[in-house]
């Protein structure tokens, strides 16, 4: 539970640190070409803005909203491309900015895919309680046969008539 809220907490604060992270390194390492300043500062809102379309995705989940923690499948995968792109802008050999791509395309459509999911299960639940209404209802309305004219329990004096003849006149009035 604890690696699933420190994702979920991660990926909340993820738009903002982490591209600022990557522009400072990315300076800090190609500084004397000017493609080493500007492509930086590009590739962090690129970053940012990716960052902030999975945390939405994840967070628009029901379940990661009230437990405040993200799914096992969240913490491989979102854990995985954070820590790419943490490491991205070292000089690493492997073309990290190709990994960090790759994993962020998978951490889209697994955000997609969990969000369907849920919603789906979600939607057949609710589908479900009102089938099972709508069955106890049919079910009610068939145990109570009426048939016209014979008294029920609800209406005892049903199928009697009640009748009131009117006052004869007699002679002399």
């Amino acid at each position: 539970m604890v690696s699933r809220r420190g994702i979920y907490f991660a990926l909340r604060w993820a738009p903002v640190v982490l591209p600022t992270w990557f522009v400072v390194v990315s300076w800090i390492w190609h500084w004397q070409d000017i493609g080493g300043v500007i492509a930086p500062f590009f590739l962090g809102f690129v970053i940012a803005a990716a960052l902030a379309v999975v945390f939405f995705l994840t967070w628009i989940r029901k379940d990661v909203r009230l437990d405040q923690a993200v799914s096992w499948v969240d913490v491989g995968v979102l854990g995985t491309w954070l820590l790419l792109i943490m490491a991205s802008p070292f000089p690493i050999p492997a073309p990290m900015l190709l990994l960090v791509l790759i994993v962020g395309v998978i951490a889209f459509w697994s955000a997609v895919v969990q969000w369907v999911l849920e919603t789906r299960r979600r939607v057949k639940s609710v589908v479900e309680e009102f089938s099972d209404a709508a069955a106890s209802a049919r079910e009610f309305q068939a145990t109570r046969v009426r048939v016209p004219g014979h008294p029920t329990a609800d209406a005892p004096l049903r199928g009697q008539v009640i009748r009131l003849d009117p006052p004869t006149q007699r002679e002399g009035d």
